[in-house]
Order: structure tokens, then sequence, then C-alpha cells
């Protein structure tokens, strides 16, 4: 689902403490396996004092809700992380801003459900979880992370060309 990817990469070029810029201040990563980060970690470097999102890869469900409407549940979480110094008060400046910061991206998706490209879609977005602060992950990173759901109808019209006789 390239809208997924595409959608947070232009929540973060337009979030006024991140404003991503491709080739020019990474300050979006998308994020397919923790426990491979290396390649995101280097390009971290250069990003010291920069608010960051995070996108993790989405796990999705298909289900017809026990009558004839199929949906699609795309289950994803983002990460707001700053990297600080080694000092304690650092660390709670860093997640209580990414948290203000998390939560204004909680707030455009809601808004974009309803009235934005989110509602053209047809995506629900529920968001019914709980944050939590993230770190230190990278090298020394700290902030906050949530999690959400999309729900969208789900067309299960079978392809022809996707079956041998």
């Amino acid at each position: 689902m390239s809208f997924y990817k595409d959608y947070f990469e232009n929540i973060a070029r337009k979030q006024a403490s991140i404003r991503h810029e491709e080739n020019n201040k990474e300050c979006f990563f998308y994020i397919e396996d923790w426990n491979n980060t290396q390649p995101i970690a280097q390009k971290l470097a250069r990003q010291a004092g920069n608010a960051i999102l995070v996108l993790e890869e989405y796990d999705d469900e298909v289900n017809d809700s026990n009558a004839d409407n199929n949906r699609v549940s795309i289950y994803g979480a983002f990460v707001v992380i700053k990297h600080v110094s080694d000092s304690r008060g650092d660390k709670d400046t860093a997640k209580e801003d990414c948290r203000r910061i998390a939560k204004s991206i909680v707030h455009k998706l809601k808004w974009d459900a309803l009235n934005g490209v989110l509602n053209t879609q047809k995506i629900v977005c529920k968001m019914d979880s709980r944050g939590f602060s993230v770190g230190p992950v990278f090298n020394n990173y700290w902030g906050w992370r949530y999690s959400f759901a999309w729900t969208a109808p789900e067309n299960i019209a079978l392809n022809p060309a996707d079956w041998l006789p």
C-alpha cells in the first residue's frame, strides 16, 4: 500500500516540527524491521536536534464484518524521536516534545479521516490505543510512539487472470 507510506511522508513534510525534505533534511523513515536499523542509524547521525518521524510497516486483516461488507483493516504505528545528550532532563524534554508532536499527528489523522485525504479514500481511522515512550533507539534517540488502525472498503472480485483453468 504505497498510499500508507506516501501519506505519512507528506505528514512529515507538513508538520512544522519535522519539516522533512528529500535529499536535504531527511526526517522521515519507513522501517520494515526493527532488527535491521543500521541504514537508518547512519542517516540519523546527520539529523541531530531535528524531530524525526519513523513509520513502522503495517499488518492487515481482511474481513466481511459478518455480512456482505468486505473491509480491510490496516494496523500501523509511528514514532517521533529526537536525539538527546545523556542527561535525564534532556531525555524527559525530548520525550515530552515528541509526545506533543505525535499527538498533533494523531489529531491530523482524525481530521483527515473526517474532512481530508483519508476521507476521500474512504478510510476510517480508529485511534483507541495508548501511546508510550520510546528509547533509547538508534544512537540515543528518545521519543513517543502511537499505533492506529485504518479501515477501508475491500474489493473481493475475482480476477480471472489470477487463476488457471
